[in-house]
């Protein structure tokens, strides 16, 4: 219960400091605001124009991307916070989505995010118990808040874009049904509680990836394996279920907390360029695992993929599996 009890504590000084002290993003005193048709407006500085509220009554919502000849540049905090909006269509030119701006929305199934986006705030999505999908794949993201998509407990997959540089802690935390997850590739840090209590079951990070948080996978009953690259120097407290099989390779940062923690579930590999299955030898059976790949029978699984790239160009063809043949063949294997 201690995890469950610090990601609750967390929320809850997060947001009575928030409230506290008057601050989601981008809000200050010196905003001013104004009401035109279905939408309350706020200025901020550098005369930007945000939607601030809905007034209407419809549950199906499309934003304005102008008012006057003016370009609006995002949903600004609490916008829809509590409502009972269904769905929502941000246009492009949105830069933010403001800190709780859907917090609470139960009833919100969908929202269609503009390629222009750049920052989702604090629990801006939390607690949508009904969204079921989010495109941020085709957005030009490069901050999640904390826990943004908490409790977004029918979110089925996030497939995140390779501009995002910042996760925050707890950002999809209680995402219960959370199934898919694909990370950017120059992610550095996956921080505290960020994929807690989820449905995933695979977890593939990229090699960009050097730290790992206390928290941050743990809660995952259903995942059963997770491939740590080289590349991770440090592992938090209890982030990974004591049941989750951590496979890495000998030598490592990650071969080195296992046997730390005396992980009876991990799996160490020789790293052996070539060595397509993972048996720690080169020999005819790596060829046809890459044969087998190519041809689309039985995909190979991330380490599996870094050792049969034999010829170190980050791709796997046929050029690997006769690279194999020729190296065999040389040595008379």
């Amino acid at each position: 219960m201690r995890p469950l009890k610090k990601i609750c504590a967390a929320l809850l000084a997060a947001v009575t400091a928030l409230t506290a002290l008057h601050i989601g993003t981008l809000t200050t005193h010196a905003d001013t605001f104004f009401d035109e048709g279905d939408f309350r407006y706020a200025v901020t500085s550098g005369e930007r124009l945000w939607v601030a509220k809905y007034l209407g009554d419809s549950s199906e919502v499309e934003l304005p991307q102008t008012l006057g000849g003016r370009a609006v540049v995002g949903v600004y905090s609490r916008c829809f916070e509590n409502t009972a909006v269904v769905s929502v269509t941000i246009p492009e030119g949105y830069t933010s989505v403001g800190s709780f701006a859907f917090s609470g929305c139960a009833d919100l199934q969908s929202v269609d995010l503009p390629s222009t986006l750049k920052n989702i705030g604090i629990m801006a999505f939390n607690g949508c118990e009904t969204l079921e999908s989010v495109d941020l794949a085709n957005t030009s993201l490069e901050a999640i808040g904390f826990a943004a998509f908490n409790n977004c407990s029918s979110l089925k997959a996030a497939e995140l874009p390779g501009t995002l540089a910042s996760i925050g802690e707890n950002a999809f935390c209680n995402c219960t049904s959370l199934q898919s997850l694909t990370l950017p590739q120059e992610l550095a840090t996956v921080p505290e509680y960020a994929f807690y209590n989820t449905a995933l079951t695979d977890i593939v990070l990229p090699a960009s990836v050097t730290a790992l948080e206390g928290g941050c996978f743990g809660g995952n009953p259903a995942l059963t394996r997770v491939f740590l690259p080289e590349t991770v120097e440090s592992i938090g407290s209890a982030a990974f279920d004591g049941s989750t099989a951590i496979y890495c390779f000998e030598n490592s940062p990650a071969a080195e907390y296992c046997a730390e923690k005396g992980l009876e579930n991990a799996k160490v590999f020789a790293s052996v360029v070539g060595d397509a299955n993972l048996d720690g030898r080169l020999n005819i059976n790596d060829v046809t695992a890459i044969q087998r790949h190519l041809a689309e029978y039985e995909r190979l699984w991330q380490p599996e993929l870094l050792l049969a790239d034999s010829d170190g160009d980050g791709e796997i063809t046929v050029e690997d599996a006769t690279r194999i043949q020729m190296i065999l063949a040389e040595f008379g294997i």
